[in-house]
């Protein structure tokens, strides 16, 4: 069995306030630094075979804060970046309250997606095909990925086998880490949106 821990961020500056996505000049906010210290220090005494991370800076920032405690890289897979928001990218979201075309990407991420940019299968795909690949390369290890609220939706319910529509009944907070296992057999989904794991 490998075992995986996905992990979202932490906090950054401007969260609630706009879509992101994955522009550049969001960083981890002083609370968020916070929150990574705090992953970091519950993490110590877990054994970490390779520590992935999204190419965001926030997901880097928060995978370099534990590799401080490890003797590990940072090593960075596309499969597990933010979504590609396409046209929205940027905006606030009191606007995008308003687009009928938003209200129905999130009604029906399956089969909508953002203009010029990703639907949430796009992402389900990449995402747990990366899954997928590092349990054959790193079989019986324990890897880390950094990764954002909606990958970790996304590889969750694809795992679980429940329709990708009701991914946003599953809370991913920052810096929060939800554990699975993967091998020859069922996978098994450990704990979810957790802020402590088991040695």
């Amino acid at each position: 069995m490998s075992r995986f821990l996905l992990i979202r961020h932490a906090t950054t500056t401007a969260m609630k306030e706009t879509l992101y996505g994955r522009r550049a000049g969001y960083d981890l906010s002083e609370a968020g630094q916070m929150e990574a210290a705090a992953l970091a220090k519950g993490l110590a005494n877990i054994r970490l075979d390779a520590l992935i991370s999204s190419p965001q800076a926030r997901a880097q920032q928060t995978a370099t804060a534990i590799k401080e405690s490890k003797d590990l890289r940072v090593q960075t897979l596309e499969q597990f970046d933010e979504v590609d928001y396409g046209e929205w990218t940027g905006a606030r979201f009191s606007d995008l309250n308003r687009d009928p075309a938003w209200i129905a990407f999130n009604s029906l991420r399956s089969i909508n997606r953002a203009p010029g940019g990703e639907s949430l299968r796009d992402v389900q795909y990449r995402a747990a095909t990366g899954i997928q690949e590092l349990q054959a390369q790193l079989p019986s290890q324990t890897v880390a990925i950094v990764t954002h609220a909606d990958v970790v939706r996304a590889i969750l319910t694809y795992l679980l086998g429940i329709p990708l529509d009701l991914y946003r009944r599953i809370d991913i907070d920052p810096a929060s880490i939800s554990t699975l296992e993967l091998g020859t057999g069922m996978p098994r989904i450990q704990g979810i949106n957790a802020r402590h794991i088991p040695a």
